[in-house]
C-alpha cells in the first residue's frame, strides 16, 4: 500500500464526511427552490389554461414526454458505457 492509495483513503473520507454534513441543508434548500417553481408553474398553467382542458392534458403529455426521452437517454448512454467496460482488458 503506498502513499496515493493513503492519500485517497484520508482525502475520500474528509469529503464523504463533508458531503454527509452538508447533504441535508443542501436538500431543503432544493426541495424549497423546486417547491416554489412548482407552485409558480403550476399557477401558469392555469392561468393560461382556465377551462381549456385539452391544452392541459397536451402539456401534460409533453411533459411525460420529455421525462421519457431523458430516461431513455440516460438508459442509452448507461448502455454504453456498459458495453465499452466489457471491452476494455482488465
Amino acid at each position: 500500500m503506498n502513499s496515493t492509495f493513503w492519500l485517497g483513503l484520508i482525502l475520500g473520507a474528509i469529503f464523504g464526511i463533508v458531503l454527509e454534513f452538508m447533504s441535508r441543508p443542501l436538500q431543503r434548500f432544493l426541495d424549497r427552490l423546486l417547491e416554489t417553481r412548482a407552485q409558480v408553474r403550476g399557477e401558469q398553467l392555469r392561468q393560461e389554461k382556465v377551462g381549456n382542458r385539452e391544452a392541459v392534458r397536451d402539456s401534460l403529455v409533453l411533459q411525460i414526454l420529455e421525462t421519457t426521452l431523458i430516461g431513455a437517454l440516460a438508459g442509452i448512454g448507461s448502455g454504453v458505457m456498459f458495453g465499452a467496460s466489457s471491452l476494455v482488458p482488465v
